[in-house]
């Protein structure tokens, strides 16, 4: 890592990226083949220091998605500048971030159209936009920039945006990654496209006969990823370290986070870690937290039998989201029965046990909900955490104290929205 300022990243409008928000700093949410946090780090040679967020993450440790702890909310720097950056910035793949990435002489704002992302701040100047932030006000009034500068990349407005373009992103994260050629000791392995677009980790294994077409984006497998047989891969697509593949078809546009267990027919989908889809049924055009999982047959509707533009029924409000195809945005710890059904664009969100088969489940389901179809109740949450420590013990993970804390704050905080729903 380069010298230089130190980088911290702050939270903002984390409402639209919800139910993902609820449990986790927006700069742990995975878009294309790595977190938000792990491509500012990358594209700028330098850790990130800390992030302002939540005030309900400060007991955590984010290291299950592979990452270093992260300090929330962290206190003033003592004598260094400070690069700020926006937690879902996204830097243009194969080029120059801009001015922000480098050393300054003064402090300058960054922008994205007309929205600033941003800042580059001297040791001077750095103190009021942090005692600001920390004080959960607006930190641009407080920071004084000498000059404005654009910067080139996107600021993604919501959680259903990242959906929409986790393909490019795909491809824009493994550029310049080619392994240049396929193993050739993988017996079974077929290949659609330029050898140089299929990356495959030391320790990537192809249990069997396998197809992987990168005609349309490359295809990388990490350590410990384990493809079985007959299973078909379509580009681009990423899969994380330990995440198992257990067959059937996964289109282009999915990325498959740590110790995922998926089977196709899936299409276009974010699965963040330890989430598991085994057994038939299709997800398309989706987002899927952390500890969830699927029952048999539970299906995603990604389209309107009227080919109209995708509603967002959120707890606050109904977003039009300009997309044809939108599945479900599922929050952390959600569990599905046995032929469940999601509507186009659902919102489930954490802690929701859905079970039965007596019909569609509604579009939006507020965190903690329990129940078949449009009949629900509230998931009590002692009985939830049981749940989840042993959900979490048979993945050899650990619920501590911490996260279960934080759990309860998420499942008061939404108190609101089960009774108004």
């Amino acid at each position: 890592m380069n010298r230089g300022p130190k980088l911290y990243l702050f939270d903002e409008h984390a409402g639209a990226f919800q139910p993902l928000s609820w449990t986790r700093p927006l700069s742990e949410l995975l878009h294309g083949a790595e977190t938000f946090r792990e491509r500012l780090e990358r594209r700028s040679g330098r850790p990130v220091e800390g992030v302002f967020t939540h005030g309900r993450f400060e007991a955590l440790r984010f290291t299950r998605l592979g990452g270093r702890p992260l300090v929330v909310n962290p206190a003033r720097p003592a004598g260094d500048p400070v690069l700020l950056l926006d937690s879902v910035y996204v830097p243009p793949p194969g080029a120059d971030a801009g001015p922000a990435f480098a050393d300054r002489s003064r402090s300058a704002r960054f922008w994205v159209g007309e929205r600033v992302v941003g800042a580059w701040l001297t040791a001077e100047d750095a103190g009021p936009a942090f005692e600001a932030l920390a004080a959960r006000e607006d930190w641009r009034e407080a920071a004084r920039a000498a000059e404005d500068v654009e910067l080139p990349g996107r600021r993604p407005a919501g959680l259903h945006r990242l959906v929409a373009r986790n393909a490019e992103q795909i491809t824009a994260d493994l550029a310049g990654r080619a392994s240049g050629r396929p193993p050739a000791d993988r017996p079974g392995l077929t290949l659609e496209g330029p050898a140089e677009r299929l990356l495959l980790d030391p320790g990537a294994e192809l249990a069997g006969p396998v197809h992987v077409d990168v005609r349309e984006g490359p295809v990388r497998l990490e350590a410990g990823v384990r493809v079985e047989p007959f299973a078909v891969l379509r580009g681009p697509l990423v899969a994380r370290a330990g995440a198992r593949i257990l067959g059937g078809e996964l289109g282009s546009g999915c990325s498959l986070g740590p110790a995922c267990k998926v089977r196709g027919e899936v299409q276009n989908t974010v699965f963040l870690g330890f989430s598991n889809k085994a057994h038939e049924g299709f997800v398309g055009d989706s987002y899927l937290g952390e500890w969830v999982n699927l029952g048999a047959g539970t299906t995603t509707s990604n389209l309107k039998n009227n080919y109209g533009y995708v509603r967002l029924r959120r707890a606050s409000d109904v977003l039009e989201t300009g997309l044809l195809k939108l599945g479900s945005l599922i929050g952390d710890h959600v569990k599905t029965g046995i032929g469940t059904l999601l509507p186009t664009g659902a919102f489930v969100g954490p802690g929701t046990n859905l079970y039965g088969s007596s019909g569609p489940a509604p579009a939006f389901l507020p965190a903690f909900s329990w129940g078949a179809g449009t009949r629900r109740e509230t998931h009590r949450l002692e009985a939830f955490l049981d749940s989840a420590r042993r959900a979490m013990e048979r993945r050899g993970q650990t619920l501590d104290a911490e996260e279960a804390g934080m759990l309860g704050a998420v499942f008061r905080a939404t108190e609101p929205d089960r009774i108004a729903g």
